[in-house]
């Protein structure tokens, strides 16, 4: 696949109004832009509560941009707040509650480019996930790794050992400087650029993104980001395992 640009435009004409808030798909098969990932953008009214669900077939990674969130898991609730996140296992029933009074503004990302949904039967007796497929306790910040660039902070992956089939970071490129070049053999890295203005060089392509936009690179190709706008640049990024490689150019 070669690389693919959504624009923040793209992702409005998209976004999908709910009783409960809304939902933008920001990378997936079905957009075109995502082979192994699905990535949204959900805003949780004050007071409101989703459906509860369930994913069969990949896991869901729940990470807090602002707000509170009471994420209820089968039996269990687990309160979240800014910076905080929450992966969930296949096959466990879920509801999000927004907890605070301003709108709980969210990431969600899953482990397979065609994610499925399943709304939990009315009346139906859930079966407790098994004890290796819990949730585990949800990683508060993540472990951040300074850079002369920047930041790079990991949220989930094998790793940090609350997810198998996703790596999900947050970058901060600082103004006028730039990260090494570098590829993934192994996975596709999708970027979901939340403020500031990055050029991000493909190949020997080069593509300017501004907030909201979404950028896919496809495994194997080398890239790098600069930071070329008046602020940092402050991105989520998303690949397609739970093992990230990476490869110096």
């Amino acid at each position: 696949m070669q690389w693919k640009l959504r624009t923040a435009k793209d992702a409005a004409a998209g976004r999908k109004d709910e009783s409960w808030g809304s939902l933008t798909w920001i990378a997936s098969q079905a957009l075109g832009n995502a082979e192994g990932v699905t990535i949204g953008r959900v805003v949780l009214k004050g007071g409101q509560v989703t459906g509860r669900h369930t994913h069969r077939g990949c896991e869901e990674a729940v990470y807090m941009l602002s707000g509170e969130l009471d994420h209820s898991l089968d039996s269990a609730s687990v309160h979240l707040s800014a910076g905080d996140m929450l992966v969930v296992p296949l096959h466990v029933f879920h509801s999000l509650k927004n907890a605070g009074p301003a709108d709980a503004d969210v990431i969600v990302a899953f482990s397979s480019g065609a994610r499925d949904t399943e709304p939990e039967a009315r009346g139906a007796v859930i079966c407790p996930a098994a004890e290796s497929g819990r949730p585990k306790e949800p990683v508060s910040h993540g472990r951040r790794i300074d850079e002369p660039w920047g930041s790079l902070t990991w949220l989930a992956s094998r790793e940090i050992g609350n997810a198998d089939g996703v790596t999900v970071g947050r970058v901060v490129i600082k103004r006028g400087r730039s990260n090494p070049r570098h590829a993934h053999n192994a996975c596709e890295e999708v970027l979901y650029l939340l403020a500031g203005e990055l050029d991000h060089t493909i190949g020997g392509e080069t593509v300017r993104l501004t907030a909201g936009d979404t950028l896919t690179v496809p495994a194997g190709a080398f890239h790098n980001a600069a930071s070329v706008g008046s602020v940092e640049a402050d991105m989520i990024v998303v690949y397609s395992s739970g093992t990230r490689d990476f490869v110096k150019e």
